[in-house]
Order: C-alpha cells, then sequence, then structure tokens
C-alpha cells in the first residue's frame, strides 16, 4: 500500500478534503482521531502518559484530561517533546494498523491525515506528501465557527504552527481550499487522479 501524508494548519480544510478522496477511492485515517484513542485508559499510551506526567491530568472517571495536559506543555518545550515521543509512535502503530485494513480490502492507497506530518516523522512512511491551504481568514472563521474560540486564540493557534511556505516547500502536492465545495471536490479528484498515474 501506498500512504500520502496529507497535513495543513488548523482551519485549512483537511477534513473536507479527506473525505473528498475517499468518495475518489482513497481512504483516510485521522491522527487527531487516533491520538484520543491511544491516550484512552487501558492503552499502553496512557500508561506511559500518566507515569510521565502524573495523575494530576486525570478526570474522576480516570481519563486524561486533554486540555490540562495541552496547559501543562503550552510553551514548555521540553515538556512538549516528552510527550510527543511518548505518543508519537504510539500513533504511529495504530494507524499502521488501519492501513493495514484498508489494504486488506483492496485499497492501493491511503491518506494518513496528520497536521504533524513532518513533527512527528510520519513523513517517512510516505509515498508522496500533501499539504491543504487555505488564507488566513478563511481559516480563523472556521477554527470559531468549529470550536467556539475568540479570534485571538484562533489567531494564536494558526500562528505556532507550520506556515504555508514551509508547508510548500516541503510537500509534492498542493490543495488550495479558498474556493466552492464543488470547485474544491475538482480539484481533490484531478488530484486523486494524478496520484494513482
Amino acid at each position: 500500500m501506498r500512504i500520502i501524508g496529507l497535513c495543513g494548519g488548523s482551519g485549512a480544510g483537511k477534513g473536507e478534503v479527506c473525505r473528498l478522496f475517499l468518495k475518489y477511492g482513497i481512504p483516510s485515517v485521522d491522527t487527531d482521531a487516533v491520538s484520543r484513542i491511544v491516550m484512552q485508559k487501558g492503552q499502553k499510551c496512557y500508561d506511559e502518559v500518566i507515569a510521565a506526567f502524573g495523575s494530576e491530568i486525570l478526570d474522576e472517571n480516570g481519563e486524561i484530561i486533554r486540555k490540562k495536559l495541552a496547559s501543562i506543555i503550552y510553551g514548555d518545550t521540553v515538556k512538549k517533546c516528552m510527550l510527543e515521543k511518548i505518543t508519537h509512535r504510539h500513533i504511529i502503530g495504530h494507524t499502521m494498523e488501519r492501513f493495514a485494513e484498508f489494504e486488506k480490502q483492496g485499497y492501493e492507497y491511503a491518506i494518513a491525515d496528520a497536521p504533524l506530518l513532518f513533527e512527528s516523522g510520519m513523513n517517512q512512511i510516505c509515498y508522496k506528501t500533501m499539504a491543504v491551504i487555505s488564507d488566513e481568514e478563511n481559516r480563523v472563521r472556521r477554527i470559531i465557527e468549529r470550536d467556539h474560540i475568540s479570534r485571538e486564540f484562533a489567531l494564536n493557534r494558526i500562528r505556532v504552527q507550520l506556515n504555508d511556505e514551509e508547508l510548500k516547500r516541503k510537500c509534492d502536492y498542493i490543495i488550495y481550499n479558498n474556493t466552492t465545495f464543488e470547485e474544491l471536490d475538482e480539484i481533490v479528484k484531478k488530484t486523486a487522479a494524478q496520484i494513482k498515474i
């Protein structure tokens, strides 16, 4: 199976693009969703995170409070690196299991929807890489609508991520998501055909 690594900043529209790729025969794994699975109670990743950060990040049911963990690592590169060292290998392992399932179903290509594609090292397992890029105002609007946060928080989230110029340099394909749904659909259709050549 050939894996396509897909990245892009918050609010760029990666989820919408992945849904369209499925329409053209390329399924995807959302690594954000995988990260929630591997950090649930009973998982090895959960145990390692608790060992590193302590039980104060747990709620009354013993589940990790993701916002509390995020506040601990925010602005602390040492703790952020420590968390990523724990979580990335579990996320990649679980994602690879999902790809194996896709392969059994007969798919030749699959997408790793990974916001931290390059930071996690997941790009090393990819046949090609792709970025979804959108204008800042479009991204801010989508983030506010989706996450119900202020404009300031939305902008802060955007500015700590890899910028568009870096993504353009690193990726094989670029999908611009500043258009109508119909135009985006056509862009994805053409890109899927190029990937399968």
